[in-house]
């Protein structure tokens, strides 16, 4: 209905998980902002603009996340941030080691207690963030405090270390500040995600190269 791209829409879908109100905030943010553009594709985001959580949703999380974070500490913070740095599936072993490279510590009794809340799905060896805008949230707090990009570069020298493929590269080494690192991936990154049929992440991954 708003006449925005097929990706652009994609991407709203995903990171407002089926929420309409979510929805609404977020190309409301982006419209107030300044940030779409005409296209014959229908409306973009304009070029290299910041497309962070808006305030009120990020203001929304993080007051539910600091209650059920509370008896846990800075400790239980810093962890959770390790997660969401991982994306929004988390195996637990990369969690661990993560933590571990990082100098964090993983309280005990943490996942479940944002299972509890409805916050995580638990699963055998992976859990993940029940909502996306929750752990793009987190990400941005750590980004906001100045952790954010040891985190990323920390996550690049594990997956490097691990023999991990280019599709998970690229997008850290970017947030890690070492775009000219990131272009290499990024482009194979596409050219696997092409041979899979996966035009959506094909996209994704030539808009962060692009930019």
């Amino acid at each position: 209905l708003l006449g925005l791209s097929t990706e652009l829409a994609r991407q709203v879908a995903a990171r407002a998980d089926g929420n309409p109100t979510f929805a609404i905030q977020l190309v409301g943010s982006w419209v107030e902002g300044g940030l779409l553009s005409a296209t014959d594709r229908g409306f973009e985001l304009t070029s290299a603009t910041s497309t962070g959580v808006p305030d009120n949703i990020h203001q929304l999380w993080l007051g539910v996340l600091g209650r059920v974070l509370n008896p846990f500490g800075m400790s239980g913070l810093l962890a959770v941030e390790v997660a969401a740095v991982l994306g929004r599936q988390v195996d637990q072993g990369e969690w661990e080691e993560l933590a571990k490279r990082t100098g964090r510590t993983i309280p005990e009794g943490l996942l479940d207690a944002l299972a509890n809340r409805g916050l995580i799905r638990q699963g055998a060896a992976t859990w993940s963030f029940t909502h996306a805008l929750l752990r793009e949230s987190i990400e941005q707090l750590a980004q906001e405090e100045g952790r954010l990009a040891k985190l990323h570069q920390a996550c690049v020298d594990m997956l490097l270390s691990q023999g991990a493929g280019p599709m998970r590269l690229g997008r850290h080494m970017v947030l890690a500040g070492t775009p000219g690192d990131a272009l290499g991936p990024l482009l194979n990154g596409a050219d696997i995600a092409w041979s899979k049929g996966e035009y959506g992440r094909v996209a994704e991954f030539l808009s962060i190269r692009e930019q």
